[in-house]
């Protein structure tokens, strides 16, 4: 969405800061993640309300890259709606899990549990978990070993 990333280019000119870099854009179908330019590796990698609109394939692609880009103690950094013990958390969650599977089949609310394992195969662990309103959550993973 590069609006968001026109957005995003303006608060960083307002508000410059050495260790910020512009928002890059990647296709997780085709690209790997951006390598920086005169930087160090990543610290960390942020993702907000995407495990639930892209196909489960693309999930699994985002966390073999995510895995290959973090160094020892890097973080994973991801919000959004998840479903917990096979179970909806809410009804509003249901709901909104209803309409993204009508608009595309291969999207929907993930389980908690599925993204847990699937972060463990790529060198990740749970180490934080943070409730958000709207029946969001934050799930922060760390890195535990070097590729």
């Amino acid at each position: 969405m590069l609006f968001n990333h026109q957005a995003i280019q303006s608060w960083h000119e307002s508000y410059p800061a050495p260790n910020l870099h512009a928002p890059s854009v990647f296709n997780l179908m085709t690209d790997s993640i951006p390598k920086l330019q005169d930087a160090p590796p990543y610290d960390a990698i942020f993702t907000a309300n995407t495990l639930h609109i892209i196909a489960w394939p693309l999930v699994e692609r985002l966390f073999e890259l995510v895995g290959e880009a973090l160094p020892l103690d890097g973080k994973l950094i991801v919000y959004g709606p998840f479903n917990e013990n096979g179970h909806y958390t809410s009804a509003s969650n249901r709901q909104f899990d209803s309409s993204l599977r009508q608009r595309d089949s291969n999207s929907g609310i993930r389980h908690k549990e599925d993204i847990i394992a699937l972060a463990k195969q790529h060198n990740l662990e749970l180490s934080y978990k943070y409730q958000m309103p709207a029946n969001n959550q934050i799930l922060v993973f760390q890195k535990i070993t070097a590729n």
